[in-house]
């Protein structure tokens, strides 16, 4: 009979202004949504969740993506184990803002095979969008060869709507499973980047 573990993950999710992780959280965690924009500072979170007869309770930080709070965010990098890093379908800026993020939690961590996943939010508004699923690929993995850090990675990439409720659940059950993994078992060696789009899974 297979072993049934308790465990507990600490979570950071880190987005640009306007870019809606703060929606997405709250869709996960209280199973809300508002249109209203609320400016965060940082904010937490705790479930306790059932998987595979396990039982993990699964803490979550929203923090401020901003240049504002450098030391808060420095605390909450070096406390979590996995990140969600948001950015917005119909905005560029806020993917050029999430590789900044992107970098410094892998100079804060300084650690290999670190469970990231990229969040492309906002879905609903598609006619607006901005940023390709090929083109996060593509330049994410270009970035971090620039940076020399490639090989610290261990990334998934998954596109949302807070507002529609699409996808939301698939974010946190990617970062948890690859937490899991890390955690019982040997983290693979070899890298993926794993895209979950329009409810498909590729792996590239």
């Amino acid at each position: 009979m297979k072993e049934k573990r308790n465990s507990l993950h600490e979570i950071a999710v880190f987005g640009g202004a306007g870019v809606g992780k703060t929606s997405i959280v709250k869709r996960f965690y209280c199973g809300k949504f508002s249109e209203e924009y609320e400016p965060t500072v940082e904010d937490c979170y705790s479930k306790v969740l059932n998987k595979n007869g396990s039982i993990m309770v699964l803490n979550t930080t929203d923090s401020s993506g901003s240049y504002q709070f450098p030391a808060m965010r420095e605390v909450a990098i070096k406390r979590a184990s996995g990140f969600i890093l948001v950015y917005s379908l119909d905005s560029k800026f806020s993917f050029e803002e999430l590789k900044r993020l992107l970098y410094e939690v892998i100079e804060k961590k300084k650690s290999a095979d670190i469970p990231v996943v990229l969040v492309g939010n906002k879905k609903d508004l598609e006619e607006q969008r901005e940023v390709s699923s090929e083109q996060v690929v593509k330049e994410v993995m270009a970035f971090a060869r620039e940076k020399g850090c490639e090989g610290k990675l261990n990334m998934r990439q998954v596109e949302t709507s807070a507002k529609d409720d699409c996808n939301i659940s698939d974010v946190f059950d990617e970062v948890v499973d690859m937490l899991e993994d890390c955690t019982h078992s040997p983290c693979e060696k070899k890298k993926r980047f794993k895209r979950i789009i329009k409810n498909k899974c590729t792996i590239m």
